[in-house]
């Protein structure tokens, strides 16, 4: 079961933010379930370092996009 679940209500009304917002809900989901499900250190690991990355990434976009 997911942990986060995407609604209209979480929107900011950006196309481009929405769409990396369920994204990284997606990825936090699949970081929950990894954990939850007992995976390996390293398979953990590479899920939190893909959403760690990501969420670089948007911060970096979402930043422009208010400049």
């Amino acid at each position: 079961m997911a942990l986060l679940i995407w609604n209209q209500g979480m929107s900011v009304g950006v196309r481009v933010l929405d769409e990396d917002h369920k994204k990284l809900i997606a990825m936090i989901n699949e970081l929950h379930a990894s954990m939850m499900e007992g995976h390996s250190n390293e398979i953990v690991g590479g899920v939190l370092r893909r959403l760690a990355n990501y969420t670089v990434e948007h911060f970096q976009r979402e930043e422009k996009l208010f400049a």
